[in-house]
């Protein structure tokens, strides 16, 4: 993710945690000072409805950034089955060593913003980014010209098209190689990859006996990097291209 969709992605996600915090603290309040509880029993009730509040009426927001609500759900009711036990025990002894009530809930409460914001990143907002540049031939189905998901870059089958001029840069497999290699370029910049990130390739060619030409470009092109490769001869390629390369591409 961009910088840019970094921030989004942290204020929209404190827009929804801010609601659940103004319940937790309000009713830890107020159970606190109409009764005369341990703090183990205020706060596991205060944190519980602000649970509640996130899973039930607010549902809506606090899962707008995932792509499947019910797992997204699932994933932080496990995160809560682990952080609300070790708070409500170490909260309780905390509290008990003589600090102020307060003051861990307020602890407590930051510290389950920042956790579960990294957790939530990590494991549950993992959206789909689709790649688009203008230095690569637009595609010409229902399909994005790559995609990534977290660290990992799939893109679509690169034919040897001109992206200027939406034709074949030449008739002949060199050429069209060259260009292939061109638009992968393309679409690695625009993705932040690069070249050595790459872990496997797929190269499918028209005609077989073109291997030795095509293996020494895309030699040149990888250089010392050794992806895995399958290279297969194919029937016909979409607009009876004579070569096509997609590719899987892994930071580390």
């Amino acid at each position: 993710m961009t910088r840019r969709e970094n921030i989004i992605q942290f204020l929209k996600f404190t827009g929804f945690s801010i609601s659940a915090g103004v319940i937790e603290f309000g009713s830890f309040a107020l159970i606190n000072e109409l009764g005369n509880l341990p703090y183990w029993p205020v706060y596991l009730t205060a944190v519980t409805l602000s649970v509640l509040w996130n899973f039930t009426l607010n549902r809506k927001f606090t899962f707008q950034l995932a792509n499947n609500i019910p797992i997204a759900m699932t994933k932080v009711f496990v995160f809560y089955l682990f952080f609300i036990p070790i708070t409500t025990y170490s909260g309780d002894a905390i509290v008990s060593a003589g600090v102020n009530e307060y003051i861990v809930l307020a602890v407590t409460m930051v510290l389950n913003f920042i956790t579960e914001f990294i957790y939530a990143k990590s494991f549950v907002y993992i959206k789909m980014k689709q790649i688009s540049t203008e230095n690569a031939p637009a595609a010409i189905g229902p399909y994005a010209q790559a995609i990534v998901i977290k660290q990992t870059l799939y893109s679509s089958g690169q034919l040897g098209i001109d992206p200027q001029t939406n034709d074949f840069a030449s008739k002949e497999i060199i050429g069209q190689t060259i260009q292939v290699f061109k638009n992968i370029q393309a679409i690695l910049d625009a993705s932040k990859f690069l070249k050595v990130d790459v872990c496997k390739v797929n190269v499918y060619l028209k005609d077989l006996s073109h291997f030795n030409e095509v293996n020494k470009l895309y030699s040149d092109f990888f250089e010392n990097h050794k992806p895995a490769r399958s290279t297969v001869e194919v029937s016909r390629l979409p607009k009876d291209g004579l070569i096509e390369i997609d590719l899987v591409a892994q930071k580390t």
